[in-house]
């Protein structure tokens, strides 16, 4: 509603008139920032992505033996093959049209340069979709390997670093002998985060400087916004996500002088290393 005059009136000569109205800066709807493509799988994935799917292949690990084994066996070990597969299997546009009139009377640059003006917004949208598909995958992959017991800890640095050992210790004879800290990666629930590092504030100063709740027992440690479960470890890269964007339109429609903006995307998120994802629950509880 608009502001009133105070002394200028309609022609009923009681209701007042409205003061002008100046429109301001068309303003985006606000959200936080996406930190998820930090973590996924780059390697594996061609960009832009060429097919319908996405076949990883991971080789068992070489293995030595006593000199002569192979010899005397007439042949060498085998190459053993375990494939993981991603589908591009998830189709989704964003659309909004525009009638004939509003296009020539509502926006001063004319209605075309505001739906081009949309573009943005619809890259963003996209993104957040693309980053809750991510945290489900992440959820889902932590799920299935049954959730790590962190109530032994007296607090959440504790708690934590029960999570960083049982990834750290990680062994599947052939493929996985311990996981490196350093390629490790930790996202927790927000108000985790801050107690986190609350705790972190109250330990001494190490000789090379402050303690750092974004890099605890030099992990990476960030709290994730839209991650329905109190903590998960990940190897980085565990997760990947490939996509295929179509290029963003606008044009007429067909029959009339209306017009529209159209953006169209395709994306499959899988884990490619399901086996390098735990979760656990801050306190004996999972958030969901």
């Amino acid at each position: 509603m608009a502001q009133l005059a105070n002394s200028i009136y309609l022609a009923n000569g009681t209701s007042r008139d409205d003061l002008l109205v100046v429109q301001g800066r068309i303003l985006e709807n606000i959200q936080a920032q996406y930190q998820y493509r930090n973590f996924l799988n780059t390697e594996y994935i061609d960009e832009p992505v060429k097919g319908g799917s996405v076949k990883i292949k991971r080789f068992k690990n070489p293995v030595s033996q006593n000199y002569g084994t192979a010899r005397t066996a007439g042949a060498a070990n085998k190459l053993i093959n375990t494939i993981s597969e991603i589908k591009v299997d998830t189709d989704k546009e964003i659309t909004e049209e525009m009638n004939a009139k509003d296009k020539n009377l509502y926006f001063e640059q004319g209605g075309v340069a505001f739906l081009n003006s949309r573009l943005n917004a619809y890259v963003l949208a996209m993104g957040l979709e693309l980053e809750k598909a991510y945290y489900v995958g992440l959820q889902n992959a932590a799920t299935a390997n049954g959730f790590v017991t962190l109530s032994g800890g007296a607090n959440i640095r504790e708690q934590i670093l029960i999570l960083i050992r049982a990834l750290e210790a990680k062994r599947i004879p052939g493929y996985i002998e311990g996981v490196d800290r350093s390629e490790m990666v930790v996202t927790v629930a927000p108000e985790f985060f801050d107690s986190l590092e609350s705790v972190m504030a109250t330990l001494p100063n190490p000789r090379n400087g402050g303690q750092n709740a974004r890099f605890f027992g030099n992990v990476e440690i960030t709290p994730a916004t839209r991650q329905g479960f109190d903590a998960i470890i990940q190897y980085r890269g565990a997760i990947a996500q490939p996509v295929v964007m179509d290029d963003f339109k606008v044009d007429g429609i067909e029959l009339s002088n209306d017009v529209y903006a159209y953006l169209s995307y395709y994306y499959g998120t899988g884990a490619i290393l399901s086996d390098l994802v735990l979760g656990g629950a801050i306190s004996g509880t999972i958030s969901a």
